[in-house]
């Protein structure tokens, strides 16, 4: 399934035009996502990363928070997959950071 992601995530993606939301983990950003986080809270958690909401569309044009909570984790797992964020699970919830 992790190979069949990448594969994915790397059709819609290159790894160059994701490096602002990189660099942005790379300077102390994390962030938490969670199966009982409510899709409100992605989109406010949206906000806090430059650049993220433009990315999104890439694979996303609805403004449903649940289609927008998808596509904040498609991303966060994609970086994830190409080694350019740390995944870390910490009870119910995952830590992206760098």
């Amino acid at each position: 399934i992790k190979k069949a992601a990448l594969n994915v995530f790397n059709r819609y993606y290159k790894l160059d035009g994701l490096e602002e939301i990189v660099t942005q983990f790379n300077n102390g950003l994390s962030l938490e996502v969670s199966d009982t986080m409510s899709a409100g809270l992605y989109v406010r958690n949206l906000k806090k990363m430059v650049g993220l909401a433009d990315v999104i569309k890439v694979v996303n044009d609805s403004e449903s928070p649940e289609a927008i909570a998808s596509a904040v984790e498609f991303i966060l797992e994609g970086l994830h997959l190409n080694k350019r964020l740390n995944k870390t699970r910490v009870e119910d919830k995952i830590v992206y950071r760098r």
